[in-house]
């Protein structure tokens, strides 16, 4: 280890004289835990100092060769080639930051290089994070420094697997009962049971041969908590589970399985499961394990569309699929009952994805409705959760037909609102009205993801809560990720065209709305301000009679220079006609004692070019007043300095930005009206809906 970390301006609080003793201090630490390999430390180094030179260099800077090196601590740069050999690794301690050498609790104004570097050579010597693998453990290595500032039982257990050989260390060490390896692997016949013991981070192979096909059902029993793998000769996995058996015991299934070698691998929850267990091995000369239900289109199993049935994932991997045929345009409902954790999903002929649910129904089932599907041919396909579940399941259908002509007319799609909320902004609350039927929506609350966009000030942790017209919660989410439904939404946002959630800590909704009036409300959990963006979207798309009909939001405006921001895609054939308003003074009508007295909305399209703008609403082209009452809406006070637009738009994107005029702040109201034509007006179809 070339050292070139040199000479602190002021004496070090452990005593040592230098940054380099610091580091081959730590150097001894980790070398005690470790056999076959030794750690070399060379102070005040004459090793050039570069990246890929065949030193490895130890030494402070502000950038990792020309990277910044951000708010980083330290960073471990490892070189590998081709056969996947390291040969090479250098740490770069950042400059920046005040350091001395000490122990105890970590200090906020001066960093400790001893507990860094020892967290550092951790990554020199093949660590990670195990916080970042879904460990919660104490340890060094843990991905944030805290007070910890000696090496843990984890961080020991890790580089003893690694390095050490005198234990039973995964089949490395010279006192495990079986091999850690496809080459060291225990042979047992396929119908055998063997007694086995784990130790310190220990793992255990075995070795099957069949030669014939069939399936294997593999257990294990014992008091420890233990996962197992069904591996092929090539390394394929073909099974694997954690607690489907009884207790902490795993029970998998290998199905499909042809003459060959396999190899069952038993492992413990973590390095520090110990002890013994009992390892079951049965064979099947069905390769299907008795499977019903066909694993391919070609032998999908028929299916009504107002059906149930029952069926079983009998192995690991195992994909039932269901056909079903439509002859009119409609919605498709599915759903599973049972204990079994079951995924679901509708795909069309060309295998593309419609639909897809994990955890919507009762307990581990699945519950979705399909968007709208045309008449054809569609499958339905169920499997375990993570292919690791096997058991019994029921199926439920249900066919939503959509009645009377389809339309392909241009209609308001996507809505969205960006401004500042919570703090002194407080909750951004954004109305919304759909008509005609249900419909789906996707509907989100985006915060984090924004910084991916430029956006600085952003709200770090927005909540969502979706409200009927009786105040009625009718769905909310804090953390996107955490949802029931997380892959179901990402493959909504995919479908309709939205930008991927980059950030666990958005908020994200799917809903089937009748009907009627909705409001969202968005703000942050810790009621921090920043800006947050709300959307909803159509994910239903056209030919269907449900639609977007208006939107509002009403925000503080011109709050640390901020204005408020209403986005809609209109798509469809034609034109569509809107009313869009910017409403400050008339709240006071409402009691809002703080409104803008004087507003300005400005339309953009896509380029973005201004294509409309309007300070007071009296000198706007058209019949304002009644635009407005057609649609329903609160009249505007003659002569007020509200301001409104009549537009007339063919498919596009568009935005609305709204602002006090001089600057000034205050609450403020946009709306977006659809105009009914006067066909909907005739037909009753259409008018009396708004929202505040």
């Amino acid at each position: 280890m070339e050292l070139n970390l040199g000479v602190p301006s002021a004496p070090l609080r452990d005593g040592k004289t230098s940054f380099d003793a610091v580091a081959a201090d730590v150097i001894a630490l980790w070398n005690a835990e470790i056999d076959r390999t030794t750690m070399v430390a060379v102070s005040r180094s004459l090793a050039p100092v570069g990246d890929e030179n065949g030193y490895n260099n130890v030494f402070f800077d502000s950038n990792t060769y020309g990277e910044d090196m951000g708010d980083a601590l330290a960073i471990t740069i490892t070189y590998i080639d081709t056969g996947q050999f390291r040969h090479e690794s250098d740490i770069v301690v950042n400059s920046s930051y005040t350091w001395d050498s000490y122990r105890g609790p970590l200090e906020d104004d001066t960093d400790d290089l001893h507990r860094v570097l020892l967290h550092e050579f951790g990554h020199f010597l093949g660590l990670g994070h195990p916080d970042e693998n879904f460990q919660s453990v104490d340890a060094i290595m843990n991905s944030v420094v805290g007070d910890l500032d000696a090496l843990q039982l984890d961080d020991t257990y890790g580089i003893a697997f690694n390095y050490n050989v005198g234990g039973s260390y995964g089949g490395v060490g010279d006192n495990d009962d079986h091999g850690g390896t496809f080459a060291t692997a225990t042979v047992i016949s396929r119908n055998d049971t063997v007694s086995a013991r784990l130790g310190s981070w220990d793992h255990d192979y075995f070795a099957v041969q069949l030669t014939t096909s069939g399936s294997l059902t593999i257990r294990s029993t014992g008091d420890i908590d233990t996962y197992g793998y069904l591996y092929g000769a090539a390394g394929e996995l073909h099974a694997i589970n954690d607690q489907g058996g009884d207790g902490d015991n795993f029970l998998m299934i290998g199905g499909m399985l042809t003459p060959g070698t396999y190899y069952v691998l038993v492992e413990g929850y973590s390095g520090s499961t110990l002890g013994e267990y009992t390892l079951q091995v049965s064979f099947d000369s069905d390769p299907a394990a008795g499977d019903t239900v066909g694993n391919t289109f070609a032998s999908a199993a028929s299916l009504g569309l107002d059906a149930e049935t029952s069926a079983a994932i009998d192995y690991n991997f195992d994909i039932d699929y269901y056909q079903v045929v439509l002859t009119q345009a409609g919605y498709l409902h599915v759903s599973s009952t049972g204990d079994l954790d079951t995924l679901g999903g509708i795909l069309d002929g060309d295998e593309n994805v419609i639909a897809f649910d994990d955890e919507s129904g009762e307990g581990s089932n699945f519950s979705f409705r399909s968007r709208l599907l045309m008449p054809g041919t569609y499958y339905i396909e169920v499997t375990g959760f993570l292919g690791t579940h096997v058991g019994s399941y029921g199926l439920t259908t249900r066919f939503e037909p959509v009645e009377g002509e389809l339309s392909t007319a241009a209609r308001l799609m996507n809505l969205s609102v960006r401004t500042g909320a919570s703090g002194a902004f407080g909750p951004l609350i954004v109305g919304f009205v759909t008509e005609g039927s249900s419909k789906l929506l996707l509907v989100r609350g985006v915060g984090p993801t924004l910084a991916g966009f430029g956006v600085t000030d952003y709200m770090g942790d927005p909540r969502l809560t979706m409200y009927d017209s009786a105040q009625a919660e009718v769905d909310a989410n804090d953390d996107w990720i955490e949802a029931d439904d997380a892959l179901e939404l990402a493959l909504l946002a995919d479908e309709v065209g939205a930008f991927d959630l980059t950030a666990y800590l958005d908020s994200a909704i799917q809903a089937t709305p009748s009907p009627g009036a909705y409001t969202i409300h968005v703000e942050d959990y810790d009621d921090e301000a920043g800006q947050a963006l709300v959307e909803v979207y159509d994910a239903d798309g056209l030919n269907v009679s449900g639609r977007l009909l208006n939107l509002s939001t009403r925000t503080q405006v011109g709050l640390e220079g901020s204005i408020l921001t209403a986005g809609f895609v209109v798509a469809g054939e034609g034109t569509i006609r809107l009313l869009i308003r910017g409403v400050g003074p008339q709240l006071a009508t409402f009691g809002v004692t703080d409104a803008l007295a004087d507003v300005r909305i400005d339309l953009f399209n896509a380029t973005p070019s201004i294509i409309g703008s309007n300070d007071d609403w009296g000198d706007a082209q058209g019949d304002i007043a009644a635009a407005s009452a057609t649609v329903g809406a609160f009249a505007l006070d003659a002569g007020s300095a509200d301001a409104a637009l009549l537009v007339e738009l063919s498919a596009g994107s568009y935005t609305v930005q709204m602002k006090g005029v001089g600057d000034a702040s205050g609450q403020g109201l946009i709306e977006v009206y659809e105009i009914p034509s006067q066909a909907d007006l005739l037909n009753g179809n259409r008018g009396g809906n708004r929202t505040r």
